[in-house]
Formats: structure tokens, C-alpha cells, sequence
């Protein structure tokens, strides 16, 4: 079953991925078969393996931090709403990963990647400093953060996956990677437009 749930994830993340490729909003009435393309591409063998299995073999499962931006860039993608993050989401994550991803490089004496197993002692803590975290997100309208933090949590709890460590349902690579751009680019649109702005008083 956990594979199962991993495997239809990673079918979401494929599939927003392979619609972007493809620019679907340029096929007009012709967009069932960009979906139609897209799901044989997703189950096409490669050498005996289908895209999908490479996909969970190189990434692992995906964590939930992700499957939220993925789901959010596939809404935008099939539906008339646009969507998006907000900008307390990627610095959550980005922070997130900056604490967490340099002892696995081995930049850190402390390794908090050990606290997201529940036989740790400090797991009672880290979960706690989650859920507070997870309040205070609601109580200063980053409700993104908070909805990343209990399905994480919740979905820790039901062994959706195979992993026993609530870090690999919270964060991943691709989230932190993904929310360093995003930041970057909102950023840069920032200076850009404010730049403009000053250009255009004083003309």
C-alpha cells in the first residue's frame, strides 16, 4: 500500500511536469492530447523500466512540502483558478532546509535529522516545535505552513510511506531547491518593479 500512495504521487509530480514541457495552454482544443501523451510518457519503459519507477527509484517518496507545490502548479495547469504559495511557505521550507540539510553533507556536528524518528528522545520536542510552529503559521495568516506541517504529520502517523522519520514527509531536496528559486524570483520581480517605479518618478 505505501508504495501504492508513493507511486500515484509521484504519477501527480510527472504528469505537472510533463504538461509543462508540452505547454499545454497552447494546444487549446486540442488538450486531451497533451493529457493523453503525457500519461504514456509517464508509463513508457525504458529499458525495461517504466519512467514512473525511475522517478520514485532516483527520488525516493516525495515529500509532502513538494506535493503541495505540486499540486498547486497541476491545479493552475487543468483548472480556470490560478493558485499560489505564499511567500511565508517558501521561506518556511527554505529555513527548514537550511537547518536540516548541511549535517547530511556533513557540514554540521548536529544531525537534527535523528529527531524525526519517534525511539529518539527528542522526538516528543521536535514534534511539539512543529506543532507550535503550526499555530503561530495559522495565527499569522501562513496557512500554507500549517497545512504542510499536519498532513506531514498526519500522513507520518497513518505510515503512508515506508519511512519511519516525519523529516522525509515534511521536506525534501526538491522543495528546498524549488523555494530557493521561487524566493529568488520574487525577489528580483521585487527590485525590478520598485527600480521601475523610482525610474518613472523621476522621469
Amino acid at each position: 500500500m505505501n508504495g501504492v500512495v508513493s507511486y500515484v504521487l509521484h504519477g501527480f509530480m510527472l504528469l505537472s511536469l510533463m504538461l509543462w514541457i508540452l505547454q499545454i495552454h497552447r494546444w487549446k482544443k486540442f488538450w486531451p492530447v497533451a493529457y493523453l501523451l503525457s500519461a504514456l510518457l509517464i508509463v513508457m519503459p525504458v529499458n525495461g523500466v517504466l519512467v514512473i519507477e525511475y522517478s520514485r527509484g532516483y527520488l525516493s517518496d516525495l515529500s509532502f512540502s513538494t506535493l503541495m507545490i505540486v499540486f498547486v502548479a497541476l491545479s493552475n495547469r487543468l483548472g480556470p483558478f490560478h493558485l499560489s504559495l505564499s511567500i511565508g511557505f517558501y521561506g518556511f521550507i527554505l529555513v527548514t532546509g537550511l537547518f536540516l540539510f548541511p549535517a547530511s553533507m556533513g557540514l554540521s556536528m548536529l544531525d537534527p535529522f535523528v529527531y524525526g524518528y519517534v525511539s529518539n528522545a527528542g522526538y516528543g520536542y521536535f514534534v511539539s516545535a512543529l506543532a507550535i510552529i503550526a499555530v503561530v503559521s495559522i495565527l499569522v495568516g501562513q496557512f500554507h505552513v500549517a497545512m504542510c506541517i499536519v498532513i506531514a504529520l498526519f500522513t507520518f502517523n497513518v505510515a503512508a510511506y515506508e519511512s519511519h522519520n516525519v523529516w522525509n514527509y515534511l521536506i525534501d531536496p526538491i522543495a528546498f531547491i524549488y523555494s530557493a528559486i521561487a524566493l529568488l524570483g520574487i525577489g528580483t520581480s521585487h527590485l525590478i518593479q520598485r527600480f521601475k517605479k523610482q525610474s518613472a518618478q523621476h522621469a
